[in-house]
């Protein structure tokens, strides 16, 4: 069962920002897709697209994916691996008739995704949509990824700054590098009872705020997923709020899960 769902389009690479704005619209345009074919709420399945920036300053994409949110595995990429040509359809079905100059709440915005509002737009991806849902498209999938060798000098880095992971180091550093405050490593929270509930990678405390690295082959797992989703729940009961970042997500693009940090200390700086 996969957990989750890459597409591979040659040549995305060499577009620059115009292939950035394509990608995210893409993203958007077959979870749309798939809300319609599957019946899916909001969330189920979660989209991204992993960027570099260019030595001129250009980003350019580096991939596209889609990662299964469900706890215990829904299939919903298994089915749209099979099915990606119907999906690419529904999608089409989605924004027929559809008028507006590049992106709305109609199409493709929705307030989950509004940190790229200004980067979608329908008309650029309904081309791509009409051959797709004509054609045979070969997603790749990822599925239990095998476990990486926890030694070597970058482990030893990461374990002399008190992080869990170099992934973790990864986003401290980009952490500090804008400036953000420093936050406590390896952070307990206890339940009501005095128990250790879970230990967040990075925290601010005083914010009620904790960050974690879902490297995923760690937590691609329907089991780990399962644990993950039930510890975020009774986290944010407790009146915390839980930031989770993919491991593929820290490691190409930290400064944009940066901005996601910021934003939140920023709006609760008063307390």
């Amino acid at each position: 069962q996969a957990d989750v769902l890459r597409l591979i389009v040659p040549g995305i690479e060499g577009l620059g920002t115009e292939g950035v704005r394509w990608a995210w619209s893409l993203v958007y345009a077959i979870i749309q897709g798939a809300i319609r074919r599957y019946g899916l709420d909001e969330g189920d399945i979660e989209g991204f697209v992993l960027t570099r920036r260019e030595p001129e300053g250009e980003e350019s994409v580096l991939e596209i994916f889609w990662a299964d949110t469900l706890t215990g595995g829904s299939g919903i990429l298994e089915a749209m691996t099979q099915e990606f040509p119907l999906v690419a359809r529904s999608a089409l079905e989605h924004l027929a008739g559809h008028d507006c100059p590049s992106s709305c709440y109609r199409c493709l915005r929705t307030y989950r995704n509004q940190r790229v509002h200004h980067l979608l737009d329908w008309r650029l991806i309904k081309p791509w949509l009409e051959v797709a849902a004509q054609s045979t498209v070969s997603p790749l999938r990822e599925v239990s990824p095998a476990q990486p060798s926890l030694t070597g000098p970058e482990w030893d880095e990461a374990r002399q700054e008190g992080c869990g992971s170099p992934l973790e180091l990864r986003l401290l550093k980009a952490m500090r590098k804008a400036g953000l405050p420093e936050p406590e490593k390896q952070y307990e929270v206890r339940n009501l009872q005095g128990n250790i509930l879970t230990v967040a990678d990075l925290a601010y405390p005083d914010k009620q705020l904790l960050l974690y690295v879902d490297g995923l082959a760690f937590h691609s797992s329907r089991h780990r997923r399962l644990h993950d989703a039930r510890i975020t729940r009774i986290l944010t009961s407790l009146g915390w709020k839980v930031l989770r970042f993919l491991g593929p997500e820290v490691f190409h693009n930290p400064d944009s899960c940066v901005a996601d940090i910021a934003k939140f200390i920023e709006s609760n700086s008063n307390l």
